[in-house]
């Protein structure tokens, strides 16, 4: 299982447990230096979007506001797309 994290960020640290357990993690943020720490641990970055969706079999996404959820997911590189 492949799992993923849209917007990831330092504080999103407890995906290191799911790391050290084994499991293949995809992470993605604006800010690519919010992923630096799950980066270190193993965690692959990405850079859209739409890459976490295709590398991914579940997704966890972290964002702020209704319409950064969509944007996640209907944008251009969108999860969805």
């Amino acid at each position: 299982m492949v799992l993923a994290v849209a917007y990831a960020t330092s504080k999103l640290c407890r995906c290191g447990h799911i790391i050290k357990a084994g499991y293949q993690v995809n992470v993605y943020s604006r800010t690519m230096s919010k992923t630096e720490d799950l980066v270190a641990l193993g965690a692959r970055a990405v850079s859209t979007p739409k890459q976490v969706g295709e590398n991914s079999d579940v997704v966890f996404s972290m964002v702020g506001y209704p319409s950064d959820v969509e944007q996640v997911s209907t944008c251009l590189q969108g999860l969805l797309l």
